[in-house]
């Protein structure tokens, strides 16, 4: 069977002072509740329900559970007893104990330095009370400033080591578990303060006579505990911005990299996020990341030529913020944009079946890497040159008379930027090897029985030869067709003239019918222009009035 209160060792009883604690202890069952002194004769009670842990508002972190390293009560009714060993702290006054006070520590080694403290409880299981139905009583608590003994504590060596006394908490008179908040002390003490422990000072007014009976360690399985919520990591992550190249397209990754710090034995918290900002030209900066990632594409926020600046911080799960960098931690310049192309001017005509184009970019801070180069003959689709080349020229072979080149071309620098086509030639020539002889078209073309001449009309023609030659004479071919679509005349020679004459009437000899022309030259080189059989001008000659035009429309020619 174990007793409420333990008897002091025998070596009391050789202390004069040992008759009045057994006095004390003879009339305690006269002012303590029974249950004070009550025997359990079914063993060691047990161990009541803990209260609920530390509130869901302190921070995450890790807790511990601190059991009572020692513990013990002074008494000032007896100043020079220790009641090491019993199982109760008693806080208050009482009967001829006086002022008591419980003395309590724990030990805190495995909180790291400098921890910060979310949360501390002091917890401690209430037996009674005295009154039994007393009101809340307020209990104060003053850091102990010197080392003290659990087996040699009494009032006379223990209670004026407490420091400046602070509100602990107030305390019922309900049996049960009672807490109390602690977290201030205890970030002292993790942050190097001397832990000797606490003492605890509750209502000591004579003429009330209250206290407060806690159990002790010693009561078994009840102990005095601390909960302690902390975070050991106190540094702030260490960060910074990967270093990007000096130029960079509309549209580029940016990245960053660190790591979390902590104090020494204890674990990093790790990186929470990243926090990256950017400025353009040296204007505001922008917030543009918050985020878990370590890269994000920058996606054309700046014009080209214009210069980017990063930086960036960041936070950890305890709460640390990295401090914000002053200045950029990287910078690059926008090129987002290939250089245009220029061509070298080309003649007009072109007198060689062979000839070369040139180009070349403008100006870029990047080089250029390649061209891509087109070409059209006579307006016609445009076709691939060069795709991706190094070359600023090229030579074009065996074009033939006649033949219109028209060119455009695009850049792609070092970056991979690519310009656009023009939607026309950039430059263009004509390949003239050869005469050149040309019908002028008839306005109107057609003669009727009410024309002002109705036997014959008049024929034009221009011509061109290439340089150092000249044109010795001009033959116009003709052919014939009547209404019915019968070839009346197959093409033929109508007549040669001298290379200064460009007109001469055409008697109508064949009658009503389509008349076809096409002219053709010869140069002193001997030169003669190919006869297509491609009509160049046409005149309808209906004297009989069989066509009724409504309306002549202009005639548009590309020559």
């Amino acid at each position: 069977m174990q007793q409420r209160f333990h008897l002091p060792n025998l070596v009391w009883l050789r202390s004069c002072r040992a008759g009045a604690l057994i006095l004390a202890l003879l009339l305690a069952p006269l002012v303590l509740p029974a249950q004070a002194w009550a025997q359990d004769d079914v063993g060691q009670p047990t161990a009541p329900a803990e209260p609920v842990e530390l509130s869901s508002d302190v921070a995450v972190g890790q807790t511990v559970k601190l059991t009572a390293l020692k513990d013990t009560f002074i008494s000032s009714g007896q100043p020079d007893v220790n009641f090491s060993g019993l199982s109760n702290l008693d806080v208050g006054w009482y009967a001829n104990f006086n002022a008591v006070r419980p003395l309590i520590k724990f030990n805190l080694d495995s909180i790291p330095r400098n921890s910060k403290i979310s949360g501390a409880q002091l917890v401690m299981y209430l037996d009674f009370a005295l009154p039994a139905n007393d009101g809340s009583m307020q209990l104060n608590a003053a850091p102990a400033t010197q080392s003290w003994s659990e087996s040699t504590a009494d009032w006379n060596n223990a209670a004026g080591i407490g420091g400046s006394q602070f509100q602990l908490g107030t305390v019922g008179s309900q049996p049960g578990w009672a807490s109390f908040d602690l977290t201030n002390q205890v970030q002292q003490w993790v942050n190097g303060q001397s832990n000797s422990g606490l003492i605890i000072i509750g209502d000591e007014t004579p003429s009330l006579g209250r206290a407060r009976i806690f159990r002790s360690r010693e009561y078994g399985g009840s102990a005095p505990y601390l909960l302690v919520n902390y975070e050991c990591d106190t540094l702030a992550p260490v960060t910074t911005m990967n270093p990007l190249p000096t130029y960079s397209t509309g549209a580029f990754t940016s990245s960053w990299s660190g790591s979390d710090r902590a104090p020494s034995g204890c674990k990093p918290s790790g990186i929470r996020k990243w926090h990256v900002e950017y400025r353009i030209n040296g204007g505001a900066w922008v917030d543009w990341k918050s985020t878990t990632d370590t890269s994000y594409l920058f996606n054309n926020f700046a014009p080209n030529g214009s210069f980017v600046d990063f930086r960036e911080y960041a936070d950890d799960n305890a709460g640390n913020i990295e401090p914000k960098p002053n200045g950029p931690q990287t910078t690059t310049t926008i090129v987002s944009q290939a250089p245009a192309v220029t061509f070298n001017p080309l003649p007009t005509f072109t007198y060689t079946a062979n000839f070369t184009v040139n180009w070349s970019a403008g100006a870029t801070p990047v080089g250029v890497a390649g061209y891509d180069v087109q070409y059209q003959v006579n307006g016609g689709p445009w076709l691939e040159l060069l795709s991706g080349s190094p070359l600023i020229s090229y030579t074009i072979t065996n074009a033939q008379s006649e033949q219109a080149f028209g060119f455009r071309a695009r850049a792609r620098d070092t970056l991979g930027n690519a310009g656009q086509f023009p939607p026309g030639a950039q430059v263009q020539t004509t390949v003239v090897l050869y005469p050149i002889a040309k019908m002028t078209p008839f306005t109107p073309n057609i003669i009727t029985s009410t024309s002002l001449v109705t036997t014959s009309f008049t024929l034009n023609w221009t011509g061109s030869t290439p340089p150092g030659t000249t044109i010795n004479s001009y033959e116009i071919y003709y052919r014939v067709f009547d209404f019915q679509g019968t070839q009346v005349q197959p093409w033929t020679l109508w007549q040669t003239f001298g290379g200064t004459v460009n007109s001469a009437p055409f008697p109508i000899d064949l009658g009503n019918g389509i008349y076809a022309f096409e002219a053709a030259a010869t140069n002193t080189q001997g030169q003669t222009t190919p006869v297509t059989g491609i009509p160049e001008a046409t005149m309808l000659v209906d004297r009989d009035d069989t066509i009724q035009p409504k309306t002549y429309m202009s005639y548009i020619s590309s020559q």
